[in-house]
Order: C-alpha cells, then structure tokens, then sequence
C-alpha cells in the first residue's frame, strides 16, 4: 500500500513537473518575441547586414518555439504573440527604410562628385 501511495504522489510530481516545463517554455517563446521587438526598436536605426541576419535567425527560432506550443496558447497569449509580431514587423520595415535612404544618400553623394568631375573635364575642355 504504501509503494503504491509513492508511485502515486510520484506520478503527480512528475506530470506537474512537465506541465509546469511546458508553460514555462510557451511563456518564453513569447517573451523571446517581446524582447525581439524591443531589440528592433531600440536598435534597427544601425543595424549592419550581418545584425539583420542575426535578427531574421532569432525570429526563425523563435517561431518554431511559438508553432511548437501554438495550441496551448490562450486566446489572450495569440493576440499578444500578434500584436508583438506586428511591432516587429512595423520596425523591420522602418529600419529598411532608414537603410535604404542612408545608403541612397551616399550613393547620391558619389554620382554628385561623379557628375562635377565630368562637368569639370567637359567644361575646361580639357583631354587628360
């Protein structure tokens, strides 16, 4: 009787144990997200190509975490898991944007000084 009553109090120790792991591994993922979306608003502005990649493998992993435990999420933990991907999202695109011009800016700067030294040769007639 009593080897039955441990095995039993056992049982219920390791299943609460795993259900407590998985809530706790569900929880994270999500604050994984969080900390992602904080990561690109703070920081997108000056991210390299290399910091861009970083951030697309975090998601990466991040997602196979989130689809992994999808249908143990409340409906309260898929709003926030999409509001937070919309943010991420919202900062990916600023952050192109802000690259793109900073890169069309200096790409703008070499044709200028291109365009003067042309002008310059043309304009003075001379061969060199």
């Amino acid at each position: 009787m009593r080897t039955k009553t441990i095995f039993i109090i056992a049982s219920i120790a390791l299943a609460s144990m795993l259900t407590l792991s998985s809530c706790s591994t569900k929880t994270r993922a999500i604050n994984q997200l969080e900390n992602l979306t904080y990561d690109l608003r703070d920081n997108c502005s000056n991210y390299s190509i290399s910091d861009w990649q970083e951030a697309a493998n975090r998601y990466i992993d991040i997602r196979k975490k989130i689809n992994k435990h999808y249908k143990d999420y409340s409906a309260s933990d898929k709003e926030r898991i999409g509001k937070l991907q919309g943010e991420a999202a919202n900062y990916v695109a600023k952050g192109a944007k802000s690259s793109l011009i900073s890169n069309i800016g200096g790409i703008a700067s070499e044709l200028k000084g291109l365009l003067e030294g042309i002008m310059g040769l043309v304009g003075s007639g001379s061969d060199k």
